[in-house]
């Protein structure tokens, strides 16, 4: 019962939480709400596709995999192979990304005065002065190393009951980053320059592909 909760909370707000942030603040506040309105409906229909599809096809499927075969045959296994890889290998990039930009900008804000107006330029010549465990922290390289060699340990488990420690990592590194978000609103509280205005602005660029991006990866379409 236990670890059946822990995996619920963690699939339902592991890695999404870290990420939502990052995508509203670039979505702004009505686009990103009407974003994750409609990319949840269409989770909710796929879905629903997916379980009518499976009570319409003869025998008991448990997988899309079974359902692929079933319908197209053999052939149809590696085609739904080949998009899963995609889709996961995207997805481990696109999270690395946003839990090292996450991470070392929080460490970041911690450590030096107010970066808001900073140039990225001007962050990495501030963060060169700082302590070695400053410099260490503030930069997004340590933080992906450290999900990775978490994650390696992971790889090699071949028991399904060893995995629920991922469930637990979850969980954790969940409760770590709102510690870390309260501390910064907590020393830093509000930018004097953010306005209702500022956060319902749109960020025209490739930022906006990516939090587009992180919203389909969170619901899952």
């Amino acid at each position: 019962m236990r670890d059946t909760a822990f995996a619920l909370v963690a699939s339902t707000i592991g890695g999404e939480l870290i990420a939502l942030p990052y995508a509203m603040s670039h979505m702004g506040l009505y686009f990103g709400i009407l974003a994750i309105v409609g990319i949840g409906y269409l989770s909710h229909v796929s879905s629903m596709m997916y379980l009518k599809v499976g009570d319409l096809v003869p025998g008991h499927h448990k997988s899309v995999y079974e359902l692929a075969y079933a319908l197209s045959g053999r052939s149809a296994i590696f085609v739904v192979c080949i998009v899963q890889y995609f889709l996961n290998f995207f997805k481990i990039v696109l999270y690395y990304m946003i839990i090292g930009d996450t991470f070392s900008q929080l460490f970041q804000q911690l450590f030096m005065e107010d970066t808001t107006d900073m140039s990225l330029p001007e962050k990495k010549s501030e963060l060169t002065i700082q302590p070695i465990h400053a410099r260490i922290l503030g930069e997004k390289a340590t933080h992906i190393l450290l999900v990775g060699l978490g994650l390696l340990t992971i790889i090699f488990m071949r028991k399904l009951r060893e995995l629920k420690i991922v469930s637990y990592m979850f969980v954790v590194a969940t409760v770590v980053f709102l510690v870390l978000l309260s501390v910064e609103l907590i020393a830093h509280g509000k930018h004097p320059e953010t306005t209702f205005a500022t956060m319902t602005e749109v960020t025209v660029d490739h930022h906006l592909i990516t939090a587009f991006n992180i919203l389909v990866v969170a619901f899952n379409v």
